[in-house]
Order: structure tokens, then sequence, then C-alpha cells
């Protein structure tokens, strides 16, 4: 939803003007895109309540540009309370002067503002024509001229309570200018900022805040497992904006890992009230340091410029190191029981067979090649016949007679051999 129609800017709107409640806007879509003064809105004049803002759409788009920012808002001008929003998106970004607040201009108090965001949050830019910032806020806000103009029964300064401020994503990005804050500028509390996110980046004056100018500063609580700053952003919670004398609020941090670089600060200061109270717990925060007044490098300050200065606590979670221990027997082992006994002296020489294979390798000595063929086939279905020759009979030799004989049957032989026999 973008531009302007002749009688103003695109709108959705519910409002009362009575004491009875607004309605509520409920709006389902797959993509919503507010720009060019595009505006959804509920809005209270009067003692009834402002009515609930319920968004559920994959991408959220709310974008400044020259002819207008977008914004989503639930405001009050009278004693009725603010409506209150949620965000149910994939992903939402607030940017070049976007939009996305609760706020109270009078005696009501602020409405409640909660994102949950299953990818990303990120607000950053600011308007290129009049230099709004990006923003995500729940407040109680003093109004402007122009405003008072147009509604002239609002109080110099309002009295009702800030709402507050819950950002459930992955991924958390405010930069270059943008910030995400809860803020009162009369004379109730502030608001309670929480953050539960994987990853939150802040860079480039980004920033996430809770402020009070007269009444007790806001809260903020970060569950986070990497907070990383840089380029002068800031966490803060201040008291006594404009010479007020709240204290200031409490910051609690819990994160894995916590880097904060380039005069990138957390703060809880206030100006005649105490100064509030910062604890981290962390196992890791590389860049910055406590010290008692912020400087020109990233700084870890509870102050009170007129008043008592605030306490900070700073620990490290206990690793639990009995679950990563090895249980060791209670007996030592004796080392001379693990030796063999040896003497050269008594020591005989020996001859072993070991077949093809050698003998065994020692083990302080080099390691020798060797190439032993094996015959690995299998040969017991192999079955070889022999074949018998046949014998031949020897046949004697004939030679030329020598001489005769009678033998004993009386019969004459002729015989090579003359012994025995006789001539003719």
């Amino acid at each position: 939803m973008s531009g302007f129609v002749p009688n103003g800017a695109n709108t959705i709107a519910a409002y009362t003007l009575s004491t009875s409640k607004a309605g509520n806007i409920n709006i389902f879509a797959r993509r919503l895109f507010l720009s060019d003064g595009g505006i959804i809105a509920s809005t209270t004049f009067n003692i009834g309540a402002g009515g609930r803002i319920t968004v559920n759409a994959e991408m959220i788009e709310i974008i400044g540009t020259r002819n207008g920012n977008g914004a989503l808002f639930a405001n009050s001008f009278g004693p009725g309370n603010s409506g209150d929003i949620a965000i149910n998106t994939r992903t939402l970004s607030v940017s070049n002067g976007g939009r996305l607040t609760t706020a109270s201009f009078s005696n009501g108090d602020g409405g409640n503002l909660t994102i949950n965001a299953s990818e990303s949050v990120e607000v950053s830019g600011s308007n290129p024509i009049d230099a709004t910032p990006s923003r995500i806020r729940s407040s109680v806000a003093i109004a402007s001229a122009s405003v008072r103009r147009a509604f002239p029964g609002l109080p110099d300064v309002p009295s009702g309570a800030s709402g507050n401020l819950t950002i459930n994503t992955p991924n958390l990005t405010v930069t270059e200018q943008g910030f995400v804050s809860v803020s009162n500028e009369g004379m109730g509390r502030g608001g309670t900022l929480t953050v539960n996110a994987g990853s939150v980046l802040l860079s480039g004056n980004g920033s996430l805040s809770a402020t009070t100018a007269s009444g007790e500063a806001g809260n903020i609580a970060l569950q986070v497992q990497n907070l990383q700053m840089r380029r002068n952003s800031s966490i803060t919670t201040t008291a006594g904006l404009g010479d007020g004398t709240g204290n200031g609020g409490n910051l609690t941090i819990n994160a894995d890992a916590i880097a904060a670089l380039e005069n990138s600060d957390i703060t809880a200061n206030a100006v005649k009230g105490r100064g509030g109270n910062i604890s981290i717990s962390t196992s890791g925060i590389f860049g910055t340091q406590y010290r008692p007044q912020q400087t020109s490098e990233s700084d870890i300050t509870a102050a009170s410029q007129f008043g008592l200065s605030g306490i900070v606590a700073i620990t490290n979670p206990q690793v639990e190191t009995r679950s990563f221990l090895v249980e060791l027997p209670q007996n030592l082992v004796d080392p001379s029981q693990q030796i063999t006994n040896g003497c050269a002296a008594n020591g005989g020489n020996t001859f072993s067979i070991t077949g093809r294979g050698g003998l065994p390798e020692n083990p302080s000595s080099a390691l020798l090649g060797r190439a032993v063929w094996w015959d690995n086939r299998d040969l017991s279905n192999v079955s070889q016949t022999a074949q018998k020759l046949p014998q031949t009979e020897t046949t004697p030799l004939i030679v030329e007679a020598t001489g005769w004989r009678i033998n004993a049957q009386g019969q004459v032989e002729l015989v090579a051999d003359a012994a025995g026999g006789s001539n003719s």
C-alpha cells in the first residue's frame, strides 16, 4: 500500500472518538508493503482504548521515500490507552524512515508491541528528505507543534506509562541510525525492551535503548548467542533526559560472545537520579571494558552525573568440568612390573627355521623389502594321469655260428661260442 489520494495518504484505520474501544485490525497476506506515506493505524482520541493490530504475513516491508514514510502504528491522543500491535512474519524490514510504533501523546498508556519473525528483523537508514530515522518503538511522547495545533487539548507533559517491546527472531540487525526503543518523555515510567535472538548486529549509530525524562527508566533484557556492536552503536538505559530526576534502568545481557568495537557503548546512565545496574553474563567479551565515565573508546558504564553510580557485574558462566573427566584407577601401576628383565651375558645363541617369511621383524630395526613368490593356485582339483608305456621284448641278436655240438637229446646245435663245441 503506497502513495497518496486527493484527500490524504492511503490509510487503513480503526479509531474511537468516544468511551468505546476502537475496533481491531487483522491482516493476513503473503506480503505487506507500506511506502510513500501508506499507513495502517489504530487511534483513540478519548477515553476508549485503541484497537489491536495483528499482522500475519510472510514478508513485511515498511519504507520511507521522498513522497513520505510508510507507517504502521497504534496511537492515543486522549486518556484512553493505545492499542497493542502483534507482528507474525518470516522477515520484517523497516528502512529509510519507516515507522512501526505504539505511542501515547496524552495521559493514556502506550501499547505493547510484539514481533515474532522466524528469519530476521532489520531496521536501517533514514528518510532521504527529512532525515527521519527508521524505528521500532513503544513510547509516550510530547506532541510536536503541528500535532498540538491539530489536537489542542493535549497536555504539555504526558503522564502515561510506556508499553513494552518484545522481539523474537534468529537475526536482528539495526544499522545506519535506525533504532529500537522504549521511551517516555513525560512523567511516567519507561517500558521494557526484550530481545530473544540468535545474532544481534548494531552498526553505524544503530541503537537499542530504554529512556525516560522524569520517571523510572525502562529496562533492557537481551538473551542472544552473539552480540556484535560497531561504529558508534549503543545499548543504553538512560533516565533524566531534559534535566529529569529518574533513575537509570537495569540492563541485562546473556550472550555466548560480545564484541563492541569502534566507540560502541553499553550504558545505564542517569542525570540526577541513580545510575542503573548492568549485568552481563558471557563466555567472551572483546573490545570493551568497564569505565567510570564514557570515553572515545568502547565503554561499559553505569554512571550518574549528579547522583550515585550503578553497579556493573560481568560474569563468566561456570563450566561443569566433572562431566569431561575420565575416572582413573586408584592404585598406581608399578613400572618395574611392566618391563621384562633380561641380561645379555646370560643369553645364548639360537637358530630358528621360520619358513619362507624369514625371521619376524624387530620393532627397533628398519623394515626390509622382500620379494617372495607364492603359488596361490588351487591344485586340489587338478589330477595328472601317468600313461604307462608298453614294454617291448628283447629280440636275441643273431650272429654267425662258429661251431656245433650235440645236446642232451642227441641233436646237433649250431653255436657262436666255440667252447664246448666242435668245428667241422
